[in-house]
């Protein structure tokens, strides 16, 4: 059965072909196994995630413009795409993220779930992307999905657990 994407409003659905992918983050929808920095905290499945069921964690940021949390990978070198779903409670807040490399974007995260993505040419070798606030405000944004893929564009969700996944590319005849 043919997998369908839709555009942001539910509508005009179209089939989903995507190329072989590996999400290279292991344990993916686990934040308490990131590395926490200078006074963040994580708390395991906190609030619903994009799947529908209590498996979001929650990322609290103090006022340290350096609070972040951050996951090691291998990478193999070359363009690597990082994506996430984060949201906040209330209101809008700017986050920061990386693949790896030393590059990081920063998003306005509302109380929706979304997903963000940062692609970047990471090096070969132990990279680490980040989740990291934006300046001197304690708050907490609710993450879930993390995904870590060698190539330029983000592909649907990859679930891991303790090893690195891979979905087939999708064939249409």
């Amino acid at each position: 059965v043919a997998r369908l994407n839709y555009d942001s409003e539910g509508n005009n659905p179209s089939v989903l072909v995507e190329p072989q992918r590996t999400n290279l983050i292991l344990d993916s929808e686990n934040f308490g196994n990131w590395t926490v920095v200078s006074g963040a905290t994580v708390n395991l499945d906190t609030t619903i995630s994009p799947d529908g069921t209590l498996n979001a964690d929650s990322i609290n940021f103090d006022a340290q413009s350096v609070s972040r949390v951050e996951k090691n990978y291998n990478s193999a070198g070359g363009i690597h795409t990082f994506s996430v779903y984060l949201k906040v409670a209330s209101g809008t807040k700017s986050v920061g993220i990386r693949a790896g490399s030393a590059t990081i974007s920063y998003f306005t995260v509302t109380s929706n779930f979304q997903r963000f993505s940062i692609t970047e040419n990471v090096p070969a070798g132990t990279a680490s992307p980040i989740i990291v606030n934006s300046g001197t405000e304690s708050f907490t944004v609710f993450a879930w999905g993390a995904q870590v893929e060698q190539g330029a564009l983000p592909t649907s969700f990859i679930s891991t657990t303790f090893a690195a996944v891979t979905r087939n590319a999708d064939v249409i005849t």
